[in-house]
């Protein structure tokens, strides 16, 4: 009614990608003295004209969350200066895991790193992005995923307005707007986020892959895209491959 009657600019939380909300999912600080099994993981989208984005994401098994410790991104950044920022992290975290975006020429960064500065970085996983974003939307909306509130205002920002792109949702792609909205931060927590295992423990059976697992978030992944395609062509003529 604001938007079609009264003209005025209203912000569709149905169109945004990802489901954050402050009430849930927005602390102060993470509670370290809570658990003593934390581990730590940095995600990192590279970039150069774009900014490269960094993410520390630490999750406790214990609790069964993972939190968003603190981000940072910038342009213009050389490969030894991606180096630099990832050893001052290394400074203050016990990385288990740090995982890049090694598209194109990120793959050119991240083997500077492992060659020339011993950083231990590994290709982050990019297949059906999708699907891990419905998971770690699942994560927001239990409160399985929080963000700290200091250290994380750029992420926040990206968070509170980055959108699907409309043209192309209505064709059934589910492609972030990547043209009006900035995404550099959310991509890279997510990179982050698949690397970890806060909810390992629960039940499973035999034959089942284990809860929180990699191959476990793999099958929900193509679980849920095969759902989605299922559901597209119930309501559409056309296949989903010829769109």
């Amino acid at each position: 009614y604001l938007r079609e009657y009264c003209g005025v600019w209203i912000r569709d939380a149905s169109c945004l990608v990802f489901e954050y909300s402050p009430r849930v999912n927005l602390i102060s600080e993470v509670p370290f003295e809570e658990a003593d099994d934390w581990a730590f993981v940095l995600g990192i989208d590279l970039g150069f004209n774009d900014p490269t984005a960094f993410v520390v994401i630490a999750y406790s098994q214990d609790l069964r969350q993972a939190f968003v410790v603190e981000s940072y991104k910038e342009s213009g950044l050389i490969p030894s200066a991606v180096a630099a920022h990832v050893e001052g992290f290394l400074g203050q975290y016990p990385f288990t895991r740090i995982v890049a975006d090694t598209g194109g020429f990120g793959k050119g960064y991240a083997e500077e790193m492992k060659k020339r500065f011993s950083i231990p970085v590994v290709a982050a996983q990019k297949h059906n992005k999708h699907g891990y974003i419905e998971l770690i939307n699942g994560d927001f909306r239990t409160g399985g995923l929080q963000i700290c509130g200091e250290g994380n205002a750029a992420l926040l920002d990206e968070i509170s307005l980055l959108q699907w792109d409309l043209d192309r949702m209505e064709r059934g792609n589910m492609v972030m707007d990547r043209r009006r909205f900035q995404n550099h931060l959310c991509d890279a927590m997510l990179y982050a986020w698949r690397e970890c295992a806060h909810q390992v423990g629960e039940f499973q059976h035999d034959d089942e892959p284990e809860y929180g697992s990699r191959a476990y978030w793999e099958r929900e992944a193509d679980r849920m895209e095969q759902e989605e395609i299922e559901r597209f062509e119930a309501e559409s003529d056309t296949p989903w491959w010829s769109m």
